[in-house]
């Protein structure tokens, strides 16, 4: 499951700094809590392969994490969004850099419904309908009837603010939708009432409780892996890191960024409950290629 409140960077192994500033042996990222425990994972194991160096990771929603990025509290924003031009504007006045953004992995705003709900998907203007007004009964849903019962995320949330911008096109859901705490709350209600729809990040269904597939062209897709993967699903998010600038070659910043790319890296994310950018076997493929361009080291 996602973290749903504000976690700590002291979950996370943390190294005494001197006065005068962060050392040399140190990187920090902070942003968007959905980003968190996948931020904690990569810097668990690079740390461990790495010792003496320092991965700092905090939460507090993306809008916290580009600030910091922008005063320079954060080498890296985890972000499940890009910057806004005034934001880049930003950075590039404070930290005298263009800003600069890499996707790192994938997830995706899954809807859910009740497992004895008869509706099985929904096209992406169906589910806009619903959370906007138009569509206020199951029956016009393709459903039984039973007037919805809305549930979404909390307001002002990374997950509320995509899925206003992705699902409804901008529009504003209707105020009668209830706010939950996190996916694992939205899960246990939908479960609880058969007339519920709810939302919220890739999560682990219980019993009693479906994802709905989304209607694309014709065919209907769920949040599979290879779905995202390939961008079939049309509510998958990019999660991204943004930068002040490339991290120069050599420096920690870079050595990190690239082992979050590397193979080991995205089968991090599976682990965690997220997705990679490239199936498994691609990335290892990819990664084959790389070493093989690497020239031999001379024998002595």
């Amino acid at each position: 499951m996602k973290p749903t409140g504000r976690v700590l960077a002291g979950l996370v192994l943390l190294a005494v700094t001197g006065c005068g500033g962060k050392p040399a042996n140190e990187v920090t990222l902070k942003g968007s809590d959905s980003m968190v425990i996948l931020a904690q994972k990569w810097a668990e194991a690079f740390m461990a392969a790495n010792p003496g160096k320092v991965v700092k990771v905090a939460g507090g929603g993306s809008a916290v994490g580009i600030a910091a990025l922008i005063g320079g509290g954060a080498d890296f924003a985890l972000t499940t969004r890009s910057l806004t031009q005034d934001e880049a504007a930003q950075v590039l006045a404070r930290r005298k850099a263009e800003a600069k953004e890499t996707a790192v992995a994938l997830d995706a705003i899954v809807v859910w419904v009740s497992a004895k709900n008869g509706v099985s998907s929904l096209s992406v203007d169906g589910l806009a309908k619903i959370y906007t007004g138009s569509i206020t009964d199951w029956k016009k849903a393709g459903g039984r009837k039973g007037a919805i019962a809305l549930l979404g995320a909390e307001n002002g949330s990374d997950l509320a603010v995509a899925f206003k911008e992705r699902a409804l096109k901008g529009a504003d859901a209707l105020a009668t939708v209830k706010a939950m705490p996190g996916s694992a709350a939205v899960l246990e209600a939908v479960v609880a009432d058969p007339l519920a729809i709810g939302y919220g990040n890739l999560a682990a269904v219980p019993k009693g409780a479906k994802a709905l597939k989304l209607k694309v062209k014709g065919s209907t897709v769920g949040a599979a892996a290879p779905a995202l993967q390939s961008g079939k699903y049309p509510l998958t998010e990019k999660l991204l890191v943004c930068m002040a600038g490339e991290p120069a070659q050599g420096t920690l910043a870079a050595d990190f960024l690239a082992f979050v790319l590397s193979a080991d890296g995205q089968k991090i994310c599976a682990d965690a409950g997220y997705v990679s950018l490239k199936p498994a076997k691609a990335a290892k493929k990819a990664a084959k290629k790389t070493a093989a361009k690497k020239p031999a080291a001379k024998k002595k």
